[in-house]
């Protein structure tokens, strides 16, 4: 392959709208321009150039139009998908699959902008996520670095059981998880993602840990709560599972018991098998 066939195939971050973030944000959102004002010819103070410098820069601050944020983050989205579909093609031809990999620095700097968020959100940013995310022929895992990229961005995305359910993200952080070759790191950090998505799925603002400290304070604190508590659990067991009463499950055994703490009530701890319904 000639030097020309090699540079042609180098990929132009600018023109995909992935070159450097905040050069690229400007030219998009049409610059404001230089609001220095270096022909003044009054002499200033220290301070004062110091407040003009300050202000110039909170002139640059402006809001972003719903169809200007909208289509800059599909712009970028699509560019994802581009890459991706890229990828696979060169897995084929059995080339190094590197267009992913030449973007995903750029793409996680743009993805974690508080100012982009809730457009990608619009745009389901979780199906090009889980695209990305997917193992490729043979269960192979993708690139270390994309995942271990990604799986950072993720944590910083808001969650809907809505999103979670139709972009199959779950399903494949599951599988990562239990994957032989992912690394403890990532594991560890799936975990986490995992638990903090607990919030949003059985309806509460805080992750699953802090959840059950409350909830066990609330119910040594209120009898009462503890009685509603134990209630709404045997509304949440499916039928198919049977409890048995607890004088039978003394005659059944005929081993020596492990002793628990008994003033933890987990009734309510919503079962792993219904975790993983929740994100297929």
């Amino acid at each position: 392959m000639t030097n020309e066939n090699k540079k042609s195939k180098k990929i132009d971050f600018d023109k995909l709208g992935l070159g450097d973030d905040d050069e690229d944000e400007d030219n998009y959102m049409n610059d404001f321009g230089n609001h220095s004002n270096i022909s003044e010819k009054k002499k200033k103070s220290h301070f004062d150039e110091i407040l003009e410098n300050f202000k110039s820069k909170r002139k640059r601050v402006h809001k972003i139009s719903e169809d200007d944020g909208l289509e800059y983050c599909e712009n970028i989205l699509n560019q994802m998908i581009l890459m991706h579909e890229q990828d696979l093609q060169s897995m084929k031809e059995k080339k190094p699959a590197t267009a992913k990999l030449q973007i995903i620095d750029n793409v996680c700097k743009i993805l974690t902008k508080p100012k982009w968020k809730p457009f990608f959100m619009k745009l389901n940013i979780y199906h090009v996520l889980a695209l990305w995310l997917m193992p490729t022929s043979k269960n192979t895992l993708p690139n270390f670095t994309i995942r271990t990229n990604l799986l950072k961005v993720i944590q910083q995305l808001p969650i809907t059981i809505k999103s979670l359910r139709g972009s199959q993200l779950g399903k494949i952080m599951t599988y990562l998880h239990s994957h032989k070759h992912e690394t403890e790191e990532n594991k560890k950090l799936i975990k986490n993602i995992m638990q903090n998505w607990m919030g949003p799925i059985i309806g509460i603002n805080t992750n699953y840990k802090q959840y059950l400290k409350e909830r066990q304070k609330r119910i040594s604190e209120n009898p009462e709560y503890h009685k509603k508590v134990l209630e709404k659990a045997k509304t949440l067991i499916p039928d198919s599972i049977c409890i048995e009463k607890e004088e039978e499950q003394n005659e059944m055994k005929r081993h020596a018991s492990i002793p628990y703490n008994s003033e933890c009530s987990f009734l309510i701890n919503v079962p792993s098998s219904i975790l993983i319904y929740l994100f297929i």
